[in-house]
């Protein structure tokens, strides 16, 4: 409902990004997914804090480091939040 998409969007605009960028964010039923890239491990870190702050059971699902980014996949479902 609206209401949900107002929240969803109210937090995502607070995701501690530095440098790095939200490339995906996915809602299916009760089940979502983000993705995206941070610039270093410190950001990483803050992003991967700031989520399990809201959501505990947040998974991360893909982590693959390149040269100049960390590129990462975290899921979890709605009823496991806090």
């Amino acid at each position: 409902d609206s209401s949900q998409i107002q929240a969803n969007l109210q937090w995502l605009s607070n995701l501690p990004f530095q440098q790095g960028a939200l490339t995906q964010f996915q809602q299916e039923a009760q089940s979502f997914s983000l993705e995206g890239t941070a610039q270093d491990q410190r950001e990483f870190e803050a992003l991967h804090q700031f989520l399990k702050t809201h959501f505990p059971q947040v998974k991360l699902s893909h982590f693959q480091p390149e040269q100049h980014a960390l590129y990462f996949r975290f899921e979890w479902s709605q009823g496991e939040t806090q």
